[in-house]
């Protein structure tokens, strides 16, 4: 039987072979993209997934609620916290503390490295997190002050074939012993680091009311989470009992929160990193990348039903039951899915290597390696095959034999057939996935072309290498008047922190009444900060180098003064109570955070003064054509005046967009996917619009022997289109919303879902779709009647 399949197979490919390899083609390339989106969903599902604890680790997040301030999911911690809760909490089997990244300079054979991704650990880090052990050993990696773990790249950067096992690492204050050598952690994972010191090498006081660090615990077998959880406000009214100088019950009873939390790794990744909403959405895009593949060979095989007819009719009149014959075209079914996987999985091999450099992320399909592998593939096989198999079998042995052999037409057109049902379908997810590129292209655009209240343009930033000898703070004077001095700088400015970043520093701050207290973003800067900038200055005036009290002088933005009102000389007072700070001016409100995050009110210290004493980064405001002789120049003059840190640089321009890659990233992807469907849409389309003349093309004749013209006869064969679109659009664009609208809510500056990007898919799917059909219906409106009713 299975032989005389095969042989019925291959006399219909060589028949048509260009039908069956286009039937064949379009569900490979489905496969392939279900396939790609896939091992890239589980790659995004497999983070940390190598830890031997995975499922009882956890990192201790707070929020904090009060007035204007609303703190969500801060994974950042009081230090004492760690050890409270191993030492006092039965449901914690250990914890540890995680404080970084740091940026260390080490001198090693005469030769500086600048190092950024450090973190300095508890001991009993390794009881928590597995890593492989290439020299050293988890319990004593950490145990001495001096001691630091590094990376099986570190040891091979720093000492070659050497054993990096007790070898001394000299840093600007300290000299470090390598404790252990650990292999680079997997890139699927929120830790990754490339040193780690021991906590025991810090000298800082440990306080309750400050969070420093982060947190991370193992719960003992058989602990929910929340039976920890439950306990922390008791813990919080005991360790914090006074808060912006009230007692903490009063506090809470004012309609305050502060709470702390229990999140997963998983979570983390996912949630907190904003990772869930990619994962979900290319879910939802491979499964109807499967749909349209699917629909799309349902189609073309019932348009080549006319063309098969004869055979089964012959088959059935010569004894082969409906049963024979349901197994047949399910047989046909299964072999193109099979052979379309096979094709599908040629073409992964060849795009995965691209798609795993583009995203940045080490993708693979472990076919042997991983026992879910090829059953999962024998399942895809199984299910698209009945699946898009089961219609035509349905419809193609329900052929009456004395019908088909007198030449009727073996299937009915109706209004309302089963194949428009499947081409609605097609249409509402080609539709949704048009739309929602069309809004990931214009929010990725938006991050980059949004005016952020300043000129984001030839910035350069040196940043500060965090110690005072790897810093040039201490002589940013010199330096500045050395750079302003070179050609093509146009501007020169020292601040405490770059532009754009994640997270801006906090403190509380307390109007000199004594009002209530707000939190408010803080940042040193000089008086020509607003000149670099390029800032616009509401009312007042900013910094002036020449005025000695500016040194005691803050400016805020108009979102501060929101909160706190402007009145000339108003004074304000930090949350120590020991200063009282003088506003003498307002700058427009301007993004100094990344535009996922809402203008906060900012408080601009005068650096340099006795409350802005931080880092130390410096901006360059440069003409493009001297980029290069800059950079070169300025990396002389930094080996003079900070010998022992390397410059460090970045365009502002190009560190802005960084922060938005994976948005940049999701909006090709998008594209590729997007087409992919259309693609295979219009496929599908063509072959109902073969199957729609073949069983209409006698209608097509009476109506031009009736005088019928051909604009006429395309207009009335593509109306039943026209309703399809309009149904489609009903359909897709509730969900296209819902899904964007999702989306879009994680920026804070965001593009409106108007009613003209929806018009837009509509549209575009219905022109493209008219003209796909329009090849084929012209073709047949242009026969000569003669030729299809000779023998009627």
């Amino acid at each position: 039987m299975v032989t005389s399949f095969l042989k019925i197979f291959l006399r219909s490919f060589r028949r048509n072979p260009m039908f069956s390899l286009t039937n064949i083609f379009g569900l490979a390339i489905g496969i392939a993209c279900f396939i790609l989106t896939m091992v890239y969903i589980a790659y995004e599902l497999s983070y940390d997934n190598f830890h031997k604890n995975r499922g009882r680790i956890f990192i201790v997040s707070s929020t904090k609620s009060c007035e204007d301030t609303f703190i969500e999911n801060n994974t950042r911690t009081p230090s004492p916290l760690a050890e409270e809760l191993r030492s006092n909490f039965p449901e914690v089997l250990t914890s540890a503390r995680i404080f970084g990244a740091f940026n260390f300079v080490f001198q090693y054979e005469g030769k500086l490295f600048d190092e950024e991704n450090i973190y300095i650990v508890d001991t009993t880090f390794f009881d928590i997190f597995s890593y492989e052990f290439i020299e050293g050993s988890p319990k004593n990696a950490l145990s001495e002050k001096t001691s630091i773990v590094i990376t099986e790249t570190m040891a091979k950067k720093y000492f070659g074939a050497e054993d990096a096992f007790g070898q001394v690492l000299k840093s600007a204050n300290n000299l470090y012993k390598v404790g252990a050598v650990v292999k680079d952690p997997p890139q699927n994972s929120v830790i990754s680091f490339d040193m780690l010191c021991s906590s025991k090498s810090l000298n800082t006081i440990d306080r309750w009311n400050r969070d420093i660090c982060e947190t991370y615990v193992v719960l003992n077998k058989g602990i929910d989470r929340d039976q920890l959880e439950n306990k922390f406000p008791e813990l919080i009214k005991e360790k914090i009992p006074q808060i912006q100088g009230q007692d903490i019950n009063d506090w809470l009873a004012a309609g305050n929160r502060l709470e702390y939390h229990l999140i997963s790794l998983k979570e983390y990744y996912l949630n907190i990193q904003g990772n869930y909403i990619y994962v979900f959405g290319f879910g939802i895009v491979a499964l109807l990348l499967i749909i349209v593949a699917c629909i799309n060979y349902i189609n073309l095989s019932t348009a080549r039903a006319s063309m098969r007819a004869k055979e089964i009719g012959v088959r059935m009149a010569i004894g082969a039951s409906r049963k024979n014959l349901i197994q047949q075209f399910f047989g046909e079914s299964l072999l193109v899915t099979f052979i379309s996987t096979v094709l599908g999985m040629g073409i992964v091999e060849v795009f995965l290597p691209v798609l795993s450099r583009f995203l940045d992320k080490e993708l693979s399909l472990h076919y042997f390696d991983n026992l879910l592998v090829l059953p999962m593939l024998f399942l895809l096989i199984l299910a698209v095959g009945l699946l898009s198999g089961i219609y035509p079998a349905i419809v193609l042995s329900s052929f009456k034999p004395d019908k088909v052999l007198k030449g009727g037409q073996v299937v009915s057109y109706k209004r309302f057939s089963f194949r428009s049902i499947l081409v609605f379908a097609q249409f509402s997810i080609s539709i949704l996935l048009i739309i929602s590129l069309s809004v990931v292209y214009l929010q990725s655009n938006l991050l980059y072309k949004k005016n952020l209240g300043f000129d984001n343009n030839n910035l350069l930033i040196i940043k500060d290498g965090g110690s005072r000898r790897t810093s040039v703070r201490d002589k940013k004077d010199i330096f500045k008047e050395e750079v302003i001095n070179l050609l093509g700088v146009k501007g020169v400015s020292a601040t405490s922190r770059y532009i754009s970043l994640y997270n801006a520093q906090t403190q509380q701050w307390f109007p000199a009444n004594g009002g209530e207290g707000n939190l408010f973003s803080v940042m040193g800067t000089d008086p020509d900060y607003f000149k670099t900038m390029k800032l616009s200055l509401v009312s007042g005036r900013f910094f002036d180098k020449r005025i000695p009290g500016d040194s005691m002088a803050v400016v805020i933005n108009e979102s501060a003064v929101k909160i706190l009102g402007y009145k000339e000389n108003t004074n304000f007072k930090i949350s120590n109570g020991k200063t009282d700070c003088k506003v003498i001016g307002v700058v427009k409100d301007f993004h100094f955070e990344t535009l996922f995050h809402e203008i906060k009110p900012l408080i601009i210290f005068y650096h340099g003064s006795e409350y802005a004493r931080g880092r130390c980064n410096i901006i360059v405001r440069y003409d493009p054509q001297s980029l290069d002789s800059i950079i070169t120049k300025i990396d002389e003059l930094w080996r003079e005046y900070v010998p022992f840190g390397a410059l460090k640089y970045s365009i502002n321009n190009d560190y802005n967009k960084s922060f938005y890659k994976k948005e940049e990233q999701t909006s090709q992807l998008m594209f590729s996917l997007a087409l992919v469907v259309l693609i295979i849409t219009l496929i599908g389309l063509y072959g109902l619009a073969l199957f729609s003349a073949n069983e209409r093309i006698k209608e097509v004749a009476i109506r031009k022997i009736a005088g019928g013209s051909v604009t006429t006869i395309l207009f009335k064969m593509t109306w039943s289109l026209t309703k399809i679109v309009l149904l489609a659009n009903v359909l897709a664009w509730p969900f296209a919303w819902f899904f964007m609208d999702k989306w879009l809510s994680d920026f804070a500056v965001r593009v409106n879902l108007t009613l003209g990007l929806f018009c837009f898919a509509a549209i575009t799917s219905y022109v493209l779709s008219v003209l796909t059909i329009s090849t084929v219906i012209f073709k047949a409106a242009n026969r000569n009647p003669v030729e299809v009713l000779r023998y009627e």
